[in-house]
């Protein structure tokens, strides 16, 4: 099911709705000091303090096409600076991780920039 939100571009399926809501639930357990920001759940985004922002199905619009090109995409900000981000693609089984000052790693392998431009 397909719903727009501010336009007609701007889809929620009830895909979005159920991974929102599994991700903040997972997040609460482990994390329930932090806030939680979810592009579905309209929460105004708060400023200050650890707060996980969630886009439970980044790509809404290729996914209610039936385009096989979406992910999630969660970050975690401390104090409104980014320090963490993930985004899993579930269809090719890739998953994206980046900590501030740890590196970037895809699948478990840490990514190297490449010195050509």
């Amino acid at each position: 099911l397909v719903h727009t939100k501010q336009s007609t571009v701007d889809l929620v399926t009830e895909t979005d709705l159920a991974s929102e809501r599994l991700i903040i639930d997972a997040l609460r357990r482990e994390y329930p000091d932090h806030a939680i920001y979810g592009e579905e759940s309209g929460d105004v985004l708060p400023s200050s303090g650890p707060v996980w922002v969630i886009d439970p199905l980044d790509g809404t619009t290729n996914f209610a096409h039936g385009f096989p090109v979406f992910s999630v995409s969660i970050a975690l900000l401390v104090d409104s600076q980014p320090v963490l981000g993930v985004i899993r693609d579930p269809l090719r089984d890739d998953s994206f991780w980046a900590e501030r000052g740890q590196g970037a790693w895809r699948n478990g392998q840490r990514m190297q920039v490449s010195s050509t431009a």
